[in-house]
């Protein structure tokens, strides 16, 4: 049976599945529902503000890092490089 079937024949599910990798692939985020659900766990909001405030400094890094990587390693190499990044 296709893949593709078999996730458009769970009615109750596919929708909101579809709809979250919809919403991720947009500038929106799910981070406000994990933020949410830390806070009900009983998670320090300053630790919270800590996580988030590094997490943003490392995607600011990357958006001047990757253009100077390409330039100096070429596309390959750091095609390579963002993946071995992303899958770590």
């Amino acid at each position: 049976r296709s893949g593709w079937r078999l996730y458009f024949s769970q009615r109750g599910l596919w929708p909101s599945a579809f709809a979250l990798s919809m919403l991720h692939l947009t500038v929106l985020s799910f981070g406000q529902q994990m933020t949410a659900y830390v806070m009900i766990l009983g998670i320090d909001p300053a630790l919270i503000s800590l996580y988030r405030g590094v997490g943003e400094i490392f995607g600011l890094a990357a958006t001047f890092a990757a253009p100077w990587l390409v330039k100096h390693l070429g596309w390959s190499s750091a095609y390579s490089a963002f993946l071995f990044i992303w899958f770590q």
